[in-house]
């Protein structure tokens, strides 16, 4: 015993001496993209107290007790402007990983009660503010691990501004090919409208998340070893029961559902402790300088499209009237390339949303959640109108499993191209113009469309 424990001292001290090097690395932005940066990580953490094993080697049958302190980190990182020497302390805040799992109570017979040590996760928070606008930066989590790269975006736009858009992201090998593919075309960030790590807000779920972030931490980063930020709306697969008037949702709020801060918590519990961006109430916009705005929107899932969110929307792009870009950003289509039209989900964006997008002239708007490509005819008053119809691209196809085509294809009017395949979308701003340029898993493209805002 003396032995086991002497090793178990030599093995903690070398892990202790290692460099810190976190999983789930996700920027995003709370405010001000321009001047502002929001880091999130993940630790591997412990509990304090005695873990008790049981050797599986026969003549062992006293359990071997051993004193374990490993609490959380702190949130701490350091960062720089890119050329300098000095590097800057910055703190935030940290939390525990949603719903992590206690530790296991009893002994097991024939081998270890439970893991050793047990791991659950902590996330940290740090929002760096008082940056320069596009300007690159450094960061890293301890003085001799490595530095990580960023950076912020220009408040006028005298360079072209890339974006990766798409959504039903998923968690895996086709993910994180999609990332690199993605990241290989320089990206200032990433949009995802949606269904992210199909954890359906359950805890035996859990292990999806735990994919996805180790996956992009891997994978979402530029040739020039830039993190790339990701903006991520909300889709059914982040809510318990998929949409805020379903059953299961009366089940886990135990009655009626009510539109406040709380209950969304309740059926989206790893969304909004997960994600700095949108917030609550899970629709929001965000202001990139005088030539971008992104308008996050929650199809149904944790709040009614109809009434106070529509009228939110109204209002947004109402004050928004002169900015040249305006991408609203949502999960489940207004016009699908694969479901029913006269589906319920799909039917209430049409009826609440879409005359709002045609009142403020926007050109395009982004949709997911077929898990295909899609681009519209452009639409007004539900027929072509290519003068000035609003064109709605996407359906989310990012690196979950393809859809394939709708059997009723020759009666989708509104459709000019539709194929099932793994997507995202390059969006390129170059003065009042937007490119889109639709690029498959193999870096190939397979549609362009150009667009203004008129």
């Amino acid at each position: 015993m003396i032995r086991f424990l002497t090793l178990w001292a030599a093995i903690a001290v070398a892990v202790a001496a290692e460099t810190f090097e976190p999983s789930g690395i996700l920027l995003t932005w709370q405010r001000d993209p321009t001047t502002t940066m929001t880091i999130d990580w993940h630790s591997v953490d412990g509990e304090d107290g005695d873990i008790d094993i049981v050797p599986s080697v026969a003549q062992h049958k006293v359990p071997i007790t051993i004193p374990v302190v490993s609490r959380p980190r702190a949130a701490m990182l350091e960062y720089r402007q890119a050329g300098q020497t000095r590097w800057i302390r910055a703190t935030g805040k940290s939390e525990p990983f949603p719903f992590v799992e206690e530790r296991m109570s009893g002994m097991h017979r024939d081998g270890y009660s439970q893991p050793f040590p047990p791991q659950g996760r902590t996330i940290h928070r740090v929002e760096l503010t008082g940056l320069l606008p596009d300007s690159r930066y450094e960061f890293r989590f301890d003085e001799s691990g490595r530095a990580h790269r960023f950076r912020t975006l220009p408040k006028t736009l005298t360079r072209e501004v890339r974006i990766a858009m798409g959504g039903d992201v998923g968690y895996g090998v086709w993910t994180e090919r999609m990332n690199r593919v993605a990241a290989s075309h320089d990206p200032d960030f990433a949009v995802w409208g949606g269904d992210i790590a199909y954890g359906d807000g359950e805890r035996q779920r859990l292990g999806r998340w735990y994919g996805f972030f180790d996956s992009l931490t891997r994978s979402l980063v530029g040739k020039d070893g830039r993190r790339i930020p990701v903006v991520i709306g909300i889709g059914n697969h982040e809510t318990f029961g998929g949409y805020y008037a379903s059953a299961k949702v009366k089940e886990a709020i135990g009655g009626p559902y009510v539109q406040n801060d709380a209950t969304r918590k309740k059926i989206s519990p790893y969304f909004y402790s997960f994600f700095a961006f949108p917030g609550q109430p899970g629709y929001n916009a965000l202001d990139f300088g005088d030539y971008l705005s992104l308008i996050l929107l929650d199809s149904g899932h944790n709040n009614p499209i109809e009434g106070a969110q529509t009228a939110w929307l109204d209002e947004t792009l109402r004050a928004r009237a002169k900015v040249p870009h305006v991408f609203p950003v949502y999960h489940v289509p207004a016009f699908p390339s694969l479901r029913a039209l006269n589906d319920p989900s799909v039917a209430g964006a049409r009826k609440h949303w879409v005359p709002v997008f045609e009142k403020y002239n926007l050109p395009v708007v982004f949709e997911n959640h077929d898990h295909n490509f899609k681009r519209t005819y452009p639409i007004r008053n539900e027929k072509k109108d290519p003068e000035n119809g609003v064109v709605y691209l996407g359906d989310g196809a990012w690196g979950i499993l393809v859809s394939g085509l709708a059997k009723d294809l020759d009666q989708r009017w509104y459709l000019e191209k539709t194929e099932p395949v793994n997507h995202f979308i390059l969006a390129r701003l170059n003065g009042p113009s937007a490119q889109f340029e639709a690029i498959n898993i193999k870096g190939e493209t397979i549609d362009r469309y150009t667009a203004r805002r008129r």
